[in-house]
């Protein structure tokens, strides 16, 4: 293998090979995550098959387990694992700290005296003692495995360590180095501490001898003096002191040899004639930090059993992980972590702070190792640079900045290119947040990706102090809640032991800690902490001796003493550190103390300040970042310091900042922070200012609104002010919060007037006239555009030039004004093409499509549309990208390509969730709505129209607010609510004509109309009619003129004016056919088939119906396929085909049926009883035609065919019985009228509607 063309898990790349063993090989390493050089062990699968517990399974359970054991090391003198997993190809790895110039314990020892040597003896011993406390056997120790950096040991290589419960006598095999085995293990019996103990005698023979203590030229007189031969114990230098020591470690039989490694430190210490040493605080630490996983059974397999599904599944699963601080929420997903690892998942985590992070911070690290997985596209990777500063760093080439969007298009953006992001992974993954709490500013991320669980195989489990915020789970109602409480008495008591050994379960002892701590895992650590500082030691815990009480103080006087284990030189450094934040910036740290100046006492150093702290429980290094060990040690030293301390502290941090970062706008936002808290306002002010600017940046937005309105307080000068005003209102504006923003920017311009501050007087004017034009004031929205047009003309502004023109072009086309609107939007694409702005050409061409389609161009509008969109996707704006999609489903709702435009709007809108647009959402929902009703889904519709109607009514859009009650009023009409129809679409038109929105007044009055003809106001409608007429003409709306055009042409007809309704109908076609617009064509074709009856020219009658009826089916349009068949069956009734009559009649009742067309179902109905009285059947024709008459959703149409019937049916019954027919027929149900039509229906007329001809 070339390794310097090899990457493991797209993170490392390998460098040179710089260890091999039986099981693996060493190399060089490069981290691109860190940018550090570490060691990198890849292991071989083959010899690790002889460590599965059975035989032909698979080695990566064995490997699970082994990975599990490598990450809970936490001791001084055992190697820190770093990171492990399997890469591509499945092969095992693990990273660890690279020991430069590290040296074998007896190569180390060569030059040493005695004393150091046995100290260095005892170091091993002392990871012996907590690898075997921890039930872990290494079973490979020999001085490869041993080495001595910076004068101390460090235990190396677990590859065959074994946990012992996993331990199976007949999977035996003999692995290990022979020169360090102990009898019993050459004679196949099983590895024991002991056996460990075995090698660290033969170690210590070679330390102290410089010698083997056995022959190992050749095999046989190796075995042969293992097993026979004792030492010469001649050859140590000080066989009278350690003689007897290193005989009992080298003893034939386990039994005679040190029962642990505690009586071989113990004896050790005694034969050199010294005190055993006393426990330290690090070896403490790790027994106390690294306890076995205890309790939390139930919440841990809830989380196991949701990781075990993601990991096999196509889907994945959100978990929000809430209790009070201390309580274990970090060690329960570590535990998770660990499995996921091991498992083979890809494991990313974040962590928020309380103060003075950066934006996003949650989220950082998450992105930062996500982006090493996969390959994101450069507008993509654009779209991130301010979020990951060091971004061209970890890709290893440069980005260009992203295409300048303002608000929530930029924030909707990032939010969609990082769920893009995660979309990208195909490979089981899971995201851990901590302290969710702090990440208000993460939310809408986090959100958008709770969503991607549902289609990928992501799992996220994120934690949050429910004592700090309670109502957290209410903001994720899609992520699975889990309150960990605190430990019962039985957990309790299981940690304890897990501490303390049996000592532990003692009764007085459990019953102390539940006291103490009433279960919270962090208050019990720390009082079996202090317990073992006041004996001496864990060991030296008696459950006889125990105090009434810890410390007199409670939890916090046993935070403070630990905190006093540093000593008093490294108190103002570790204050300081407290107040920068709880990850320690190392190189703002080594500011500090190389700049001190009086600040810090001359003697401190920061190497062995990060050692004490390690040494004394308050400072821990994880994932390579030093921190404080728990929030709560940071916050008891700052809640420890006055408020002239802190505020001095906030200053000496903030001036470190400034001189080691210089101006990188990244950090403004702390800064910020430090100099408010520092008590000074100028500086405050000056970065503040700068984080406003990076919030929106990032999209920070309610963290924006904040911040504004605290800099607002300190800034008093007008165009200062007028500035941050702009912004504010931008941001109100964004979060949908339209009244403030509208209140913020009038402020905001009356300043920037008095400051005769131009720019900001045509940004003001530009944010007001769009908040102006989605509230649906078009004049307004005109006048203020107008206004800062002018003025960016007079500045020589083009962008802003450009953007005022297009928003005029909104304006008009929303007004349906097209050929103004075509105009300004030329104009507007003329201007962004010349300065290069790829999101103004986007938007500019969306527009010319917007003109295109509103004068039925679709040729021209889906051109249009497709370049827009293209351009869209290439810059990653998903929110245009959306839109079009949309506006391409509006054209294939057009051309009656319903399929087509349900999939455009599906996809517009599950991008426009994804980017939280509103809006978009709404929009998109509308639209499937309207197909719905096309296709006579009225309860689908009516669904989607509501869902609709509320979001835009949160965002006060009144033009869609109108929309949307008009949709509901076609719902209405179409099922035969007609005085409900009739109030919806009055009051859409009311809206309508409230906002002068053109195309809302013409579509209602054409809908009032239709809804007149129904009801049998043919005066009405006709008014309405014309009235739509005019307006579309004036907009030069062709689908509006043709639906007007259709239906004047039918009232002609009705009205027995068959020329004007020749008329009507040819020019009808022609737009229709020459637009492309389906629907509009089966409307005109129905009603030339009524006229031809009229007529009596029913084979052309025929052919009008055949096209109509082809519209309708090929768009799956139920309702107007049921009105095309009924027609069709009339026809074939008059000319005597009387069969076919009837299958046209069944079809159009079922399609009417299935379709809730009530109307439609009725009008059914009466032909049924025209054809019942024809075969003579009388009574139940009566009974149907009562049904019709008095029902409430029977059209005038309807109505004038019934009164033929009535009259067949005077001439044919009794005047008292056909009363009483009619009677019995009124109270029957439409719906199970049909159903039992249909049901007693010859099966012989259940054919399909294109057997209709």
């Amino acid at each position: 293998m070339n390794a310097s063309s090899v990457h493991i898990s797209r993170r490392y790349h390998l460098g040179e090979e710089i260890g091999r063993g039986t099981l693996g090989v060493v190399y060089r390493a490069f981290d691109r995550l860190t940018g550090q050089t570490v060691a990198l062990k890849r292991l071989l699968i083959e010899p690790i098959r002889a460590l599965t517990t059975t035989p032909g399974s698979d080695p990566k359970l064995a490997l699970a387990r082994e990975f599990r054991v490598l990450a809970s090391l936490r001791h001084p003198h055992v190697i820190s694992v770093l990171d492990y997993g399997f890469d591509a190809q499945q092969v095992p790895y693990y990273t660890m700290d690279l020991l430069e110039n590290a040296q074998t314990i007896v190569a180390y020892g060569q030059s040493l005296g005695l004393e150091r040597k046995v100290e260095l003896l005892i170091e091993l011993l002392q990871a012996l003692t907590y690898l075997h406390r921890r039930g872990i056997l290494h079973r490979d120790l020999k001085p490869a495995n041993v080495l001595v950096i910076d004068d101390h040991v460090k235990v190396v290589d677990f590859e065959l360590a074994l946990v012992r419960e996993q331990f199976r006598p007949e999977n035996q095999t003999l692995v290990g180095t022979l020169e360090y085995m102990p009898p019993e293990v050459l004679q196949n019996e099983p590895p024991t501490e002991r056996s460990d103990l075995y090698a660290v005698g033969v170690i210590a023979f070679e330390l102290l001898a410089g010698r083997h203590p056995y022959d190992t030229s050749s095999l046989n007189r190796l075995l042969t003096d293992v097993l026979l031969m004792t030492p010469n114990w001649s050859l140590l230098p000080h066989v009278d002191r350690l003689g007897t020591f290193l005989a009992t470690l080298l003893a034939k039989s386990p039994a005679e040899r040190y029962s642990n490694a505690v009586e071989a430190i113990e004896a050790l210490a005694e034969a050199i004639g010294r005190d055993a040493p006393p426990e330290t605080v690090a070896i403490r630490e790790s027994f106390l930090q690294a306890a076995t996983f205890v309790g939390r059974k139930t919440e841990y397999e809830q989380l196991a059993t949701a990781l075990r599904h993601g990991l096999n599944a196509d889907t994945g699963s959100a978990w929000l992980v809430g209790g009070e601080s201390g309580v274990g929420k970090s060690r329960l997903l570590d535990e998770i972590r660990i499995e996921a690892i091991a498992s083979g998942a890809l494991v990313l985590r974040g962590q928020a702070v309380a103060a003075a992070g950066l934006p996003y911070q949650l989220l950082r690290d998450p992105i930062r190792r996500l982006l090493l997985e996969i390959d994101l596209d450069l507008p993509g990777l654009s779209i991130l640079k301010h979020l990951i500063p060091d971004l061209e760093r970890l890709v290893g080439h440069s980005i260009p900045e992203p295409e300048p969007l303002d608000g929530a298009e930029n924030q909707q953006r990032l939010v969609a290119t990082i769920a893009r992001a995660f979309r990208a992974l195909h490979q089981p993954t899971v995201l851990i947040l901590e302290d969710l709490q702090w990440a208000s500013d993460a939310f809408e991320v986090l959100a958008s990706l709770v969503a991607i669980t549902r289609e990928r195989p992501l799992l996220i489990f994120a934690s949050f102090r429910d004592d700090e915020a309670p109502e957290l789970h209410e903001r994720f109602p899609h992520m699975q809640s889990l309150a960990l409480g605190r430990l019962s008495h039985s957990e309790i008591a299981e940690l304890s032991a897990a501490m303390l050994g049996e000592t532990g379960r003692q009764a007085n002892v459990v019953a102390l800690l539940q006291k103490e701590t009433e279960g919270n895992v962090f208050f019990l650590v720390e009082v079996v902490r202090a317990l073992a500082e006041d004996a001496g030691g864990l060991e030296r815990i008696s459950a006889s001796a125990l105090p009434l009480n810890v410390m007199p103080g409670g939890m916090v006087e046993i935070i403070r003493r630990r905190l006093h284990r540093v000593p008093n030189w490294g108190q103002p450094l570790l204050k300081l550190a407290a107040i920068a934040g709880r990850t320690l910036d190392i190189s703002l740290l080594a500011h500090l103390v190389a700049t001190h100046d009086g600040l810090l006492p001359p003697e401190v150093d920061l190497s062995a300040w990060l050692t004490i702290c390690s040494n004394a429980s308050v400072l821990d290094a994880q994932d390579g970042r030093w921190r404080f060990q728990h929030d709560k040690l940071r916050e008891a030293l700052i809640q420890g310091m006055t408020d002239d301390e802190c505020a001095i502290a906030h200053r000496n941090v903030a001036q470190a900042l400034e001189a080691v970062y210089e101006d990188d706008p990244v950090y403004a936002l702390s800064l910020t922070d430090h100099w408010r808290q520092a008590g000074d306002k100028t500086k405050e002010a000056f970065y503040a200012q700068a984080a406003l600017e990076q919030l929106l940046a990032v999209s920070s937005l309610r963290e924006a609104v904040a911040l504004a309105r605290r800099v607002l307080t300190l800034v008093n000068e007008a165009s200062a002010r007028a500035q941050l005003l702009a912004r504010l209102g931008e941001a109100e504006h964004s979060l949908g919060n339209l009244e403030e923003a509208l209140t913020v920017l009038k402020e905001g311009l009356k300043l920037a007037r008095q400051a005769e501050d131009t720019k900001t007087i045509v940004r003001t004017l530009s944010n007001l006239g769009s908040i102006y034009a989605r509230r649906g004031d078009h004049e307004a929205a005109q006048r203020h555009f107008s206004e800062s047009l002018a003025l960016a003309r007079e500045a020589n502004l083009p962008r802003a030039i450009a953007d005022n023109l297009e928003y005029l072009g909104n304006v008009a086309a929303r007004k349906g004004e097209f050929e103004e609107a075509r105009a300004l939007y030329l104009q507007s694409l003329a201007i962004h093409r010349e300065i290069g702005n790829k999101h103004g050409i986007a938007a500019s061409l969306s527009g010319l499509a917007w003109v295109a389609s509103g004068q039925s161009d679709p040729a021209t509008a889906i051109a249009y549309y497709t370049q827009s969109l293209e351009l869209a996707r290439e810059i990653g704006d998903r929110r245009s990208v959306a839109a079009d999609l949309g506006n391409l489903g509006a054209l294939a709702t057009r051309r009656g390509d319903y399929e087509a435009a349900q999939s455009y709007y599906r996809e517009s809108l599950s991008i426009n969730y994804e980017i939280g647009h509103k809006a978009g959402a709404a929009w998109a929902l509308w639209a499937l709505g309207r197909v719905a009703v096309l296709q006579g889904d009225y309860t689908k519709a009516t669904t989607l129209a509501q869902e609709s109607l509320d979001i835009f009514r949160a965002l006060g859009d009144r033009i869609f607010i109108a929309a949307n009650l008009r949709l509901l009023g076609q719902v209405a009409a179409a099922t035969g609510d007609y005085p409900q129809a009739y109030d919806l679409f009055g009051r859409s038109l009311a809206l309508a004509q409230e906002t002068g929105h053109k195309l809302g007044i013409t579509a209602n009055n054409l809908y009032l109309g239709r809804l007149n003809m129904a009801c049998g106001r043919q005066v009405e409608a006709r008014l309405c009619f014309e009235a739509s007429l005019a307006l579309a003409h004036e907009m030069d709306f062709k689908d509006h003129i043709s639906d007007n055009l259709a239906e004047l042409g039918h009232l002609a007809t009705l009205e027995g004016d068959e020329a004007a309704a020749e008329t009507y109908f040819e020019r009808c076609l022609t737009l229709a056919t020459n637009a492309g617009y389906r629907e509009g064509l089966h409307t005109t074709w129905l009603y030339i088939g009524k006229l031809r009856v009229e007529q009596g020219r029913l084979d052309e009658a025929l052919d009008a119906f055949r096209e109509s009826l082809a519209i309708a089916q090929s768009g799956g349009m139920k309702p107007s396929m049921a009105a095309c068949l009924i027609q069709v069956a009339h026809v074939h009734e008059r000319q005597g085909r009387h069969e076919r009559a009837l299958s046209c009649l069944q079809q159009g009742l079922r399609l009417a049926r299935e379709s809730l067309a009530t109307p439609i179902l009725l009008d059914a109905l009466l032909h049924i009883a025209q054809d019942r009285l024809i075969n003579g059947d009388a009574a139940s024709s009566a009974s149907l035609a009562g049904l019709v008459l008095n029902h409430s959703a029977t059209t005038a149409e309807t109505h004038q065919t019934l009164t033929h019937l009535l009259a067949q049916l005077r001439s044919r019954l009794p005047a008292v019985a056909l009363e009483d027919l009619l009677d019995a027929g009124s109270r029957q149900d439409p719906d199970r009228t049909a159903a039992n039509v249909l049901a007693q229906w010859p099966a012989s007329t259940h054919t399909p509607p294109e057997t209709a001809f």
